[in-house]
C-alpha cells in the first residue's frame, strides 16, 4: 500500500473505529446502569441517553406507570395497602427506579423502605398540608434531592407518599459520565497504540533497515542488501538503495581495477622509456669515447640517438594524451560532420605517406548523405591511430591494403577500417583496447609503440557516446568497427550530457 493510502487508512482508523467503539461502550454502560423498566426498545435506549442529559425528565417518565398503578390501587382497592406481599413486590420494583413508598397513619410510619431517606425527609410529611397528586421537592445545599408525591388518604386513615430520590440518579449519571470518559480515553489510547505499531512496522522498520544498510556501506560492506521490500514508496526507495549499492560496488571494483592497471602502466612505461634511454646513453658514450672515429659512424650514432629520442617523445605524447582524456581534461567541440566528406579529405592527407610505406587505400563511401555528431580533431586522432596500427602490424609477404567503409546502422553511423595485416590472436582480441596491451608478451617487441593507441581510440569513441570493437582472423587481417551517433537521431547536447554523467561517475569513483 502506498504511503498516501496508508495515511488515508490511518485517518479513517482514528476517526471511525474510536467512534464505533465509543458508541458501543456508551450503549452498554447506559443499558447496564439504566435498564430499570426492562424495556430494550430503541425508544427506551434513547431515553437512557436522556437520563444522563436530563435526569428529572427521565425519572418522571419511567415512574409514571408505577405511580398510576398505586393511585388506582388506593382508589379502587384500598385494602392493597394492607397486603404486605403486594407492597414488598411493588417496593422492590420501584426501588430500581430510585423510588420508594411510605405509608403513615396518625403521623406514624407503618410501612416503608430505605429508612435512611425517610429519616432525612419523613419528619416533614406532617408539616405540610398536601393535596392529592401534589408533588414537592426537597433541596440540600442548593441541590435538588427528593421529589415527594402525595397519593391521598385511605378510608382507614393511611396516607401514602411516593418518594423519588433524585440524588441517587444524579450520582449514577455522574458515574456513567466518568465511565464514558474512561472508556473514551482507553479506546483512544488503544487505537493510538495499534495505529502506532502498524505505522512503525510499515514505515519505521524499513527506514531503520535502510539506516543499517547505510552503516554497512560506511563500514565498507557493500554486500548486505535491504530486505523486506513492499510495493510502496519505501519499497521503491529500498530497491533504489540496493541498485545504488550495487552500482557503487561496481564503480569501486572498476576503480580498483583501474588503479591496478595504472600501477602496471607505470611499470610498463618505465620499461619502455628505459630501453631507448639505454640506447641513447650507450651511443652517447660511444661518441664521447671516440668509438665513432669516422664521420660516417658519427652520423649513424647521431641518427640512432635522434630516432630513440623521437620514440621517447612519441611515447610521452601518447601517455600525456591518454591521461588528459582519462581525466576529462580535453574539451570536446561536437559538431555535425558529413562523414563521407570528412573521411575522404582525411585519407587524402595521409595517402602519400601510406603509399611510401607500400600501402593502398580504398574508400567506400555511403551513396547517400550521412552526418554524425563528432569532434573533428579528436576523430582525426582516432583515424591516425588506427592507420598507424595497421602500418605497424602489416604483413611482410604482401602489399598493405586499407579499406574504409561507411554505412548507416539504426541510430548510428558505422565506420569500418579493415586491413590485410598479420591479424590478432583470438585470445588477445578482447584485450587490445586495454592500456599498454600490444598482443605479445615481450616488452622489447621490434614493432614498438606505447600500447596506448587503441586505448585512446576507445576513450575518444566512448566520449562520443559511441562504441568500438575489433574483428580479426590471425594471418589475414583486422577490421575495426566504430559506431558514431547519427546526427539525424541525436544532438551534441545529448552527447555532452551523457559524457558529463560518465564524468560524474568517475569523480564519485575517485572519491
Amino acid at each position: 500500500m502506498k504511503l498516501r493510502g496508508r495515511i488515508g487508512v490511518s485517518f479513517m482508523v482514528v476517526m471511525v473505529i474510536p467512534l464505533i467503539l465509543i458508541n458501543v461502550s456508551f450503549f452498554m454502560i447506559i443499558k447496564t446502569r439504566f435498564s430499570m423498566d426492562g424495556d430494550k426498545s430503541a425508544g427506551e435506549k434513547t431515553g437512557m441517553i436522556a437520563s444522563i442529559a436530563n435526569p428529572m425528565s427521565y425519572i418522571s417518565r419511567i415512574i409514571a406507570d408505577d405511580y398510576n398503578e398505586l393511585e388506582l390501587c388506593l382508589k379502587n382497592s384500598p385494602d392493597c395497602l394492607d397486603d404486605k406481599v403486594y407492597l414488598e413486590k411493588f417496593s422492590e420494583k420501584i426501588s430500581k427506579k430510585y423510588s420508594y413508598i411510605y405509608i403513615t397513619k396518625d403521623n406514624k410510619l407503618i410501612y416503608g423502605k430505605n429508612m435512611k431517606l425517610y429519616n432525612k425527609i419523613g419528619y416533614e410529611f406532617p408539616a405540610y398540608t398536601y393535596e392529592i397528586g401534589e408533588s414537592r421537592g426537597y433541596f440540600e445545599d442548593d441541590s435538588f434531592q427528593v421529589i415527594v408525591r402525595y397519593l391521598g388518604r385511605s378510608e382507614k386513615g393511611m396516607e401514602v407518599f411516593f418518594v423519588t430520590d433524585i440524588s441517587e440518579l444524579e450520582a449514577d449519571s455522574k458515574s456513567v459520565w466518568g465511565q464514558l470518559m474512561a472508556s473514551f480515553v482507553v479506546i483512544m489510547l488503544l487505537t493510538g497504540l495499534l495505529l502506532s505499531y502498524w505505522l512503525y512496522t510499515s514505515i519505521a522498520k524499513p527506514i531503520n533497515s535502510l539506516r543499517n544498510s547505510t552503516k554497512h556501506i560506511i563500514a565498507g560492506d557493500l554486500d548486505t542488501e535491504v530486505t523486506g521490500h513492499k510495493k510502496d514508496e519505501i519499497g521503491e526507495l529500498s530497491a533504489d538503495f540496493n541498485n545504488m549499492r550495487r552500482h557503487i560496488k561496481e564503480l569501486l571494483k572498476d576503480n580498483l581495477k583501474k588503479k591496478q592497471n595504472m600501477k602496471e602502466m607505470i611499470v610498463n612505461i618505465s620499461h619502455d622509456l628505459k630501453t631507448p634511454l639505454t640506447v641513447i646513453k650507450g651511443y652517447t658514450e660511444g661518441l664521447r669515447e671516440g668509438v665513432a672515429n669516422t664521420p660516417e659512424k658519427q652520423d649513424k650514432y647521431l641518427s640512432i640517438i635522434y630516432s630513440k629520442a623521437v620514440e621517447m617523445n612519441s611515447l610521452i605524447d601518447e601517455l600525456s594524451t591518454y591521461a588528459k582524456i582519462d581525466m576529462d581534461e580535453i574539451s570536446y567541440n561536437f559538431i555535425t560532420l558529413d562523414i563521407n566528406e570528412y573521411l575522404e579529405e582525411g585519407f587524402e592527407e595521409i595517402r602519400t605517406d601510406l603509399e611510401i610505406n607500400d600501402f593502398e587505400v580504398y574508400f567506400h563511401p555511403y551513396e547517400g548523405k550521412l552526418e554524425v555528431i563528432a569532434d573533428a580533431d579528436q576523430l582525426k586522432r582516432v583515424i591516425n591511430n588506427l592507420v598507424s596500427n595497421s602500418k605497424k602490424y602489416a604483413a611482410n609477404d604482401r602489399k598493405g591494403r586499407i579499406d574504409i567503409r561507411v554505412s548507416p546502422k539504426s541510430d548510428f553511423v558505422k565506420i569500418e577500417l579493415e586491413d590485410n595485416g598479420i591479424g590478432i590472436p583470438k585470445d588477445s582480441l578482447a584485450k587490445i583496447f586495454e592500456r599498454m596491451y600490444r598482443g605479445d608478451e615481450s616488452r622489447n617487441s621490434k614493432i614498438g609503440g606505447s600500447g596506448l593507441g587503441l586505448a585512446i581510440v576507445k576513450k575518444i569513441i566512448e566520449d562520443h557516446n559511441g562504441r568500438v570493437w575489433a574483428e580479426s582472423t590471425e594471418g589475414q587481417g583486422t577490421k575495426i568497427i566504430i559506431l558514431l551517433r547519427n546526427a539525424e537521431f541525436t544532438t551534441s547536447k545529448e552527447i555532452l550530457n551523457k559524457k558529463e554523467q560518465n564524468r560524474s561517475n568517475k569523480l564519485f569513483m575517485r572519491l
